[in-house]
């Protein structure tokens, strides 16, 4: 009797024990579905046509195929799931985020290629109107937020997009203005900042930082990154409205749209035309990231040609990543 119980007691401490078990593997599941990885997943994205975000002044729209620009979906790796199905899945792609942002915040490096965009535009717009020959007139808008380094400066009142016009009444026009004032102050230093934010001037009161050099050295700054901002003034103004893409990758292809607009006769030809590449105002292609996702794009939209860049220098790999496609 006393063996018979012996042995209930064991099977039900190896019932306890399994239950404990599934539990225990339960509870790391369900933790691991909310740690997050340092990973970014990259996928085909769309291809879509160029026509309906970008309007011409005074351009025509009669166009019998259409240029496409294409792009590539990414999202982060919440966690352990999403990493190991991008693994799984065809056309899927995990890089560390090191690798995508060279160790940028994710904060500053959005910050980052949401600027690009803009100056994407107005590159493209530039070597639209120099391949047509039309006159353009560049003006200086000043001093430009792009990003904000609020590991160095956490307690900036600066936002990104601020336009800077005085540092303690001292006018700033050129980013060398910028760094004349700041090269005058120490740091630490209580300043009083003019910013155009949001179409009005805003007066800010704030303190320079050390910012490192490189080598042991450091200089007075504010914990931005700063670009000199300029508007284009051309006969024919132009509105390119691109919602949430961002990155320079689009500029060829928004020129050939400008151009195409003001062309007499229509460069599509009634293809269906996709493409990807930065573009510079002198009308030089270059390089970018995500070419095989922006290819499978093109041809899930059913796309009849794709543009990419030549590799031309060491290291360029997209003209090869295309082919390999």
């Amino acid at each position: 009797m006393n063996d018979g119980w012996h042995k209930a007691r064991r099977a039900r401490s190896r019932v306890n024990g399994f239950r404990i078990f599934l539990l225990a593997i339960l509870a790391m599941a369900v933790v691991a579905f909310f740690v997050p990885l340092p990973y970014y997943v990259f996928s085909p994205g769309q291809a879509e046509a160029v026509a309906p975000i970008v309007r011409v002044q005074g351009g025509h729209r009669n166009e019998r195929g259409s240029f496409m620009l294409t792009s590539v979906y990414v999202t982060y790796a919440d966690n352990i799931y999403d990493f190991i199905g991008a693994l799984m899945v065809p056309h899927h792609q995990v890089l560390s985020i090191k690798q995508v942002s060279g160790g940028l915040s994710n904060t500053l490096y959005d910050q980052i290629e949401s600027y690009m965009m803009k100056q994407a535009k107005l590159d493209a717009e530039l070597a639209a109107f120099r391949y047509l020959h039309k006159p353009y007139h560049l003006v200086n808008q000043g001093v430009t937020v792009v990003a904000l380094d609020t590991k160095e400066n956490p307690a900036t009142p600066l936002m990104p997009g601020d336009t800077l016009l005085r540092i303690n009444h001292r006018p700033i026009q050129t980013v060398a203005d910028l760094t004349t004032v700041l090269a005058s102050l120490h740091p630490g230093a209580a300043i009083s900042v003019s910013v155009l934010r949001g179409g009005k001037i805003a007066h800010l009161h704030m303190h320079t930082v050390s910012l490192p050099d490189g080598a042991g050295k450091s200089h007075t700054g504010l914990g931005i990154y700063p670009t000199q901002a300029l508007k284009l003034i051309t006969a024919n103004p132009v509105t390119i409205r691109t919602g949430q893409l961002d990155g320079p990758s689009a500029g060829l292809m928004f020129s050939l749209e400008i151009i195409n607009q003001l062309a007499k006769t229509d460069l599509t030809r009634g293809y269906k035309i996709a493409g990807t590449g930065t573009i510079t105002p002198n009308g030089v292609v270059g390089q970018i990231g995500g070419v095989t996702h922006k290819v499978i794009a093109a041809v899930n939209a059913g796309a009849s040609f794709m543009f990419v860049p030549a590799d031309r220098a060491p290291g360029d790999t997209n003209e090869a990543h295309a082919w390999q496609r």
